[in-house]
């Protein structure tokens, strides 16, 4: 496995021989939200405000300076979700301590209210000593390793029991990678916690039952309650992330930093997860050297035992703004030679990047209708270095919808807005599939000209087919129904049956499809 840089790899066969090889790729992008932060004596509040164009592939991470817990999660219904009867939330909520990450429209529709509108996080924080991960300029060195606790003891019907989470004496609390407990929800409750998922299975090959559940804590000690309706010997499992910070020097070529048997334990080197040198500015064909100056690339050992030969290397990452590697493989192969004065050199030319991208392009509804306006939404990105100024159009079938001229920082991403009218639209039967096409003229010494341009499909068809078949029956209006008083984000939205796009779906609608009831294209 490979992470590019700047998007784009090169990939050589170096072997004797030709090959045939499968490649694919996930890219992931980012932009700076603006939100507002009060304090008061120990207790922060963090609000801001999620769009209606809010994707479940959104993640939302706020970062702060010192480590809190997590008081009330406010989301726009004004309920706090901290409150309300746990629900399974998965993978959409993380709580690190010292930053919390989180999907809003997933982890909203899990307790069935709108993602869209003005969130607020209330925490307090209990050490304000504790360093943020996130770097605001320059560098920052950190290494992470993994604490664990298991315990066992009887709980009796309503008993319960307080839970310190995995911590490290000296080091900085970070995420908590999974509570376990072998019990599902309906036997135990942690409060202090998020439910993650919880499950049941009877084997009825063997009779044994199995039942655990995964929770997502956001405080250092948790309570875990027997609710069942009998005694029942509790486990329970967690593993956490701790982190320490490395001091470092920087030059104009780069930085050193120490790393000592302080920081790099050799009697459990094997609880390391890695070591990250994070930065704010691009790590362009950055060299990370080892204490006696050889590239953590070119280093490896092979071990053979009677019943083993294993190889391994320092597994560096070289990504943008980040380089990791394994502290426990780095202790693997250089045993006491890790310790002393580690080197991350930069490249001496700068290199500015210009590259501007479609992210997204996103009809608000997949159907539309002949002789109808309808609205086109267009996610654009400045991925380059320096601030530029470019045109973005749009098109239909190759008919140009319109131009916007914008401004974007670097870094940022915005979303544009553009009407299209369908009248005029030539086909030679209906309905028919139309391709719209954005475009982001290129920049002067555009690096990555591949990403300027975005595509989606929408099917035209006759008014108040909201399915796309050519047909206004019985089929559009139930869906219509099924979708009555949806607003964006609900569970039972849909966009395609609303008809005069006013972000609801009413009795207007539903009207207009009816009206057209029994024609086909």
């Amino acid at each position: 496995m490979f992470l590019g840089d700047r998007g784009r790899v090169e990939i050589k066969n170096i072997s004797p021989a030709d090959i045939q090889i499968d490649a694919s790729g996930t890219a992931f992008y980012s932009c700076l939200k603006s939100a507002t932060i009060t304090t008061s004596d120990s207790t922060a509040e963090i609000q801001f405000t999620v769009p209606s164009t809010v994707t479940y592939q959104d993640l939302y991470t706020i970062h702060w300076n010192g480590s809190g817990v997590l008081q009330h999660l406010y989301g726009p219904s004004g309920l706090d979700i901290l409150q309300l009867q746990k629900q399974p939330v998965w993978d959409a909520f993380s709580w690190g301590f010292v930053y919390m990450s989180f999907k809003p429209l997933e982890l909203a529709q899990q307790y069935s209210f709108n993602a869209q509108g003005l969130w607020r996080i209330q925490m307090k924080i209990f050490d304000s000593n504790t360093p943020s991960l996130y770097v605001p300029d320059g560098f920052r060195v950190s290494i992470h390793r993994e604490e664990y606790i298991s315990q066992q003891m009887s709980l009796a019907v309503g008993q319960n029991v307080s839970v310190d989470l995995p911590s490290r004496s000296g080091w900085h609390n970070g995420q908590i990678y999974y509570f376990e407990l072998n019990g599902n929800s309906s036997q135990a409750d942690v409060n202090g916690a998020l439910l993650e998922y919880s499950y049941h299975f009877a084997d009825t090959s063997t009779g044994n039952v199995y039942d655990y559940s995964y929770w997502l804590p956001y405080n250092q000690t948790v309570t875990v309650t027997n609710i069942g309706t009998q005694p029942f010997p509790l486990q329970l499992w967690s593993g956490a992330d701790v982190f320490t910070i490395i001091d470092h020097e920087t030059d104009a070529q780069g930085l050193e930093f120490n790393l000592d048997s302080a920081a790099l334990d050799s009697n459990d080197y094997y609880s390391y997860t890695s070591l990250d040198i994070a930065s704010t500015i691009p790590l362009n064909s950055s060299v990370l050297l080892i204490p006696n100056g050889t590239r953590v690339e070119d280093m490896h050992r092979n071990i053979v035992t009677s019943t083993n030969d294993a190889y391994y290397t320092l597994q560096p990452t070289y990504s943008l703004y980040k380089v990791s590697l394994s502290p426990y493989y780095a202790y693997t192969v250089l045993e006491n030679a890790v310790y002393g004065t580690w080197r991350l050199k930069l490249e001496l030319e700068v290199t500015v990047i210009h590259d501007v991208a479609i992210i997204s392009v996103e009809p608000y509804r997949k159907c539309v209708n002949q002789n109808c306006s309808t609205r086109i939404n267009v996610t654009v990105a400045n991925l380059g270095d320096v601030i530029e100024t470019f045109n973005v159009s749009l098109f239909a079938n190759s008919s140009l919808v319109g131009i916007q001229t914008l401004t974007l920082d670097n870094g940022k991403c915005t979303n544009l807005t553009f009407t299209w009218n369908t009248t005029g639209v030539q086909a030679p039967f209906w309905p028919c599939n139309c391709s719209i096409q954005a475009e982001a003229s290129p920049v002067s010494n555009e690096t990555n000209p591949e990403n300027n341009i975005g595509t989606c499909c929408v099917k035209i068809s006759i008014k108040g087919d909201i399915d796309g078949n050519g047909k206004v029956n019985i089929i559009d209006i139930s869906k219509a129904a099924t979708a009555f008083a949806a607003k964006p984000g609900d569970k039972n939205w849909n966009a395609d049956a609303d008809i005069n796009e006013d972000q609801k779906i009413s009795i207007v609608d539903i009207s207009m499809i009816a009206k057209e009831f029994g024609k086909t294209a």
